[in-house]
């Protein structure tokens, strides 16, 4: 079942879950909050959000896969 868009955690709330540690430190703070932000505004665009939108753990592996993959 899709998370109701109220339930998104804020940006800060999520960049300061231990979840998203080994993202931050990875990728560093700016990508991943840039990539948050590409998220949760994909989905209020679609006007839904994925079952694990209300989850931080979601988020760190959905930012693992798209920014492990990302070379400059």
């Amino acid at each position: 079942m899709p998370t109701p868009l109220r339930q998104l955690p804020a940006i800060d709330r999520l960049l300061n879950d231990p979840a998203l540690g080994q993202a931050l430190a990875a990728y560093g703070e700016p990508r991943v909050k840039v990539m948050l932000r590409e998220l949760q505004s994909s989905w209020r665009k679609a006007g839904e959000a994925p079952d694990w939108a209300a989850d931080p753990g979601g988020y760190a592996e959905t930012i693992t896969r798209h920014l492990g993959h990302q070379s400059y």
